[in-house]
């Protein structure tokens, strides 16, 4: 989130088909135990019930997959097999699938073998194999999406920039508290030094006033008496 491909861009189409595999084919890559697991994640998803989940609506559930952003908008691509922007059940099931790959480390195909077909595709139209062309796909839900991400990309920088400052002036804090505070210790004991000393000093000159005063009192005045 700072500043890499969005989570679902705009991306060349890709063909439906391989052009060199067969088109027939009985089985599907995606389990009935997989297509149960999936399709109650589509029903969660699809809060508008129209049997069709948009960007927006699974949003959340491709985010939390933890995929590149680039690989999720090759899967979107591959799935949405009419353009259209949204997922039918089937191909949000396809896609989950090819998520689900991915966090083991098996990339998508760049065009879908017939068994990745989803079975209720195979008899129409959409199945026929064709060459790679380069038109744009875009749709206004998955851009929005992308700016969103970005936006949130931009918040996270300025608070991890925020907090970095805070840190340091946290430091610049701690080192000057520890600066006064050996300054205080120094001129604690400075003081105590002192205060010693004068304790000392005053002992010294009351011991001096007292040796003055018995001086002073052995020494008696001297009188001469005279005959009468």
């Amino acid at each position: 989130m700072t500043g890499g491909a969005p989570i679902i861009p705009p991306v060349p189409m890709v063909p439906l088909v391989s052009a060199s595999a067969p088109i027939e084919v009985t089985s599907w890559v995606v389990s009935p135990l997989e297509r149960c697991k999936y399709e109650e994640i589509f029903n969660k998803s699809d809060t508008d019930r129209d049997g069709l989940v948009s960007g927006l609506e699974i949003k959340d559930v491709f985010l939390q997959s933890g995929v590149a952003q680039n690989m999720l908008a090759h899967i979107w691509a591959l799935c949405d097999t009419n353009q259209s922007g949204k997922l039918k059940l089937e191909e949000f099931c396809l896609a989950m699938w090819f998520v689900d790959r991915a966090k083991k480390g098996i990339d998508p195909p760049q065009a879908l073998a017939p068994n990745m077909v989803p079975p209720s595709l195979r008899k129409s139209s959409l199945i026929q194999a064709q060459e790679p062309a380069q038109p744009t796909y875009s749709n206004p839900e998955l851009e929005m999406i992308s700016k969103e991400i970005d936006e949130l990309a931009k918040e996270r920088r300025l608070l991890e920039q925020e907090v970095a400052q805070k840190e340091a002036d946290v430091r610049i804090k701690s080192g000057e508290l520890r600066s006064l505070q050996s300054e205080l210790d120094t001129l604690t004991a400075t003081l105590k030094q002192l205060e010693n000393q004068k304790g000392e000093a005053q002992k010294r000159l009351d011991d001096l006033k007292n040796q003055v005063s018995q001086d002073e009192s052995g020494c008696a005045p001297y009188t001469v008496s005279t005959p009468s």
